[in-house]
């Protein structure tokens, strides 16, 4: 078949079944690079017009190279992430959910969904009740307002080994739960101040993370949806009253068992605040989707919540969705993005459960490993000091490091498929050779430095015919896969399909940085040739920073 060769197909040749299609290499590369041009002033002009913010919560991707807002234009999607337990340490379990969450939130983001961040925190029932009665007994008012996670967990640990030696401690504790639902304002008082303390603490954490939701919300905070919910399900004929008193569901044609919504005594369960939980965000949101981003270890929990929600609007329609032409009811667009769990998450010293711990090891690791090249640490400490390093707050030393374990920690859980678990590594997550974190990170570091080592200013309409290398095509292949890994990742929301793409694309610039070298060509006065090389790498860094921060990494100019 013969072809025009100035456009994009070379040949086309039948081998069998099959037509082979060869591309016109040299057009295919320029086509490449103007796509991420276009795309990348497109998302500037953007960010420049607008007062939205550049993290998670705006729309920081929405524009650029590989991102279609148009796919999910005027779509709502609810996220329920992170929600750490008050009565329970904020420990490195928490961090796969959060992390997914945020890379979910982003990723949604980019494809121009408006996405509802919601921290769903554990701050009530009876296990807040125990927290409660041991803290009257353990606790410290000095210790709880300088670290209020660690202090309440240590109160809670201990009352928990009371338990067994002092009789009536759990009825106490149903007590004091009871309590709080029937609104007592001593009791929600002194719950009120470890909400709002432990909320300040886990903002802390979300911040050095780079997180932002849009909701802090709680299972208190559903309890005035509870008659609504309790008075569906009866209408519907799904709520049972037991002999003792309490309510339930039965699910058991459904292999989900009998589920208990209301205890004789009247109080609620978690499974009774979820359906409430879930009726106040459809009211509140009208989501189109609703994922939950929780452990597998509740699988059996978000199925039963599922069917319930199912049933509860069976043969019922959406007033919304039917003026968008959609049949669906939102209780059918519920999901769990389940996740496996991560073995031997401690510090280095193996004595740490919390998350704080974990990041400090992380951060405090990677100095040291920084430190091991001083004229390495030194012009990062000097570039630090002169306000460089990459922007944002990567006003020090530590903070570069802190990025470094935090993108050593992140990618390590996302290299695993989300399903399942990983045994957690210190020696293989901070290694900065193979596939890791900080190799992420010394690639992008590396192509910044470009400009600065070789004094070549970015000119867009370079001339790319005169990038006839093999390494140059391949990266320019590598770059143009990119927006069908995005949108495949948009369908699956599995981090690990970016990540191996990302490390796809950090090989292919190391070998096209062996070849392709800039500075060298510069210094000889090619300037032409100097500049389409420098074009080439720069879209690399464009689409490399970009697939990074969808991840939650904060890219670093200097390492």
């Amino acid at each position: 078949m013969d072809f025009d060769t100035s456009g994009m197909i070379r040949s086309v040749q039948p081998v069998g079944q099959f037509l082979n299609f060869s591309v016109n290499e040299p057009q295919y590369l320029h086509e490449t690079i103007q796509d991420v041009v276009r795309a990348e002033q497109t998302k500037q002009a953007a960010l420049s017009n607008s007062t939205t913010s550049s993290g998670p919560t705006g729309s920081w991707n929405a524009l650029g190279y590989g991102m279609d807002p148009t796919v999910g234009k005027g779509k709502v999607v609810a996220i329920d992430y992170s929600s750490p337990n008050i009565a329970k340490p904020f420990h490195g379990g928490h961090l796969r959910g959060t992390i997914l969450g945020n890379f979910a939130t982003r990723l949604l983001r980019g494809f121009g969904y408006q996405v509802v961040g919601i921290n769903y925190l554990g701050d009530w029932g009876k296990q807040y009740g125990l927290m409660a009665v041991g803290f009257d007994k353990y606790g410290d008012r000095t210790k709880l307002h300088q670290d209020p996670i660690k202090h309440l967990y240590d109160v809670y640990v201990r009352i928990n080994q009371d338990i067994t030696t002092t009789p009536g401690l759990d009825k106490l504790a149903n007590q004091y739960f009871k309590q709080m639902e029937d609104g007592d304002p001593t009791v929600l008082s002194l719950w009120q101040e470890f909400r709002s303390l432990s909320i300040d603490f886990y903002k802390r954490i979300y911040k050095r993370l780079g997180i932002e939701f849009d909701i802090y919300s709680g299972e208190s905070e559903s309890a005035r949806f509870v008659p609504q919910a309790y008075d569906l399900l009866r209408e519907k004929g799904l709520l049972r009253e037991e002999a003792d008193g309490a309510w339930v569901v039965d699910l058991e044609e459904y292999g989900l068992g009998v589920c208990a919504l209301r205890r004789a005594d009247g109080t609620t369960l978690y499974l009774t605040r979820d359906v409430a939980a879930c009726l106040e965000r459809a009211e509140r949101f009208g989501f189109d989707r609703h994922l939950y981003m929780i452990g597998d270890d509740q699988n059996l929990h978000m199925k039963r919540l599922f069917k319930i929600m199912e049933l509860a609007f069976a043969n019922e329609t959406d007033t919304k969705k039917q003026e968008q032409d959609q049949e669906q009811h939102w209780s059918q667009s519920l999901q769990h993005i389940s996740f496996g769990k991560v073995q031997g998450m401690s510090t280095r010293k193996g004595n740490a459960v919390f998350l704080e711990d974990i990041l400090d090891t992380a951060q405090s690791t990677m100095l040291e490993k920084m430190k091991e090249n001083q004229a390495k640490f030194d012009a990062v400490k000097e570039s630090s000091s002169s306000g460089g390093g990459g922007g944002g707050e990567q006003g020090s030393v530590e903070l570069v490091a802190d990025q470094l374990g935090i993108s050593a920690v992140v990618i390590q859980d996302f290299q695993a498929k989300s399903a399942k678990g990983y045994e957690f590594s210190w020696k293989r997550m901070t290694e900065s050779t193979g596939n890791t974190g900080i190799y992420l990170q010394y690639a992008y570091a590396r192509l910044c430095g470009i400009a600065d080592k070789s004094g070549t200013t970015l000119n867009t309409n370079a001339n790319t015919a005169l990038l006839t290398e093999p390494e140059a095509f391949e990266l320019a292949n590598m770059i143009s896969q990119y927006p069908e890994i995005t949108l495949s990742t948009l369908h699956t929301l599995e981090p690990s399909t970016i990540v191996n793409y990302l490390f796809g694309l950090s090989h292919a610039i190391s070998s096209a940085n062996q070849v392709l070298q800039v500075k060298a060509v510069a210094e000889k006065g090619d300037t032409e040739l100097a500049e389409a090389r420098f074009l080439l790498l720069w879209c690399a860094k464009i689409v490399l920073g970009d697939g990074m921060r969808i991840l939650g990494l904060e890219p670093l100019e200097r390492m």
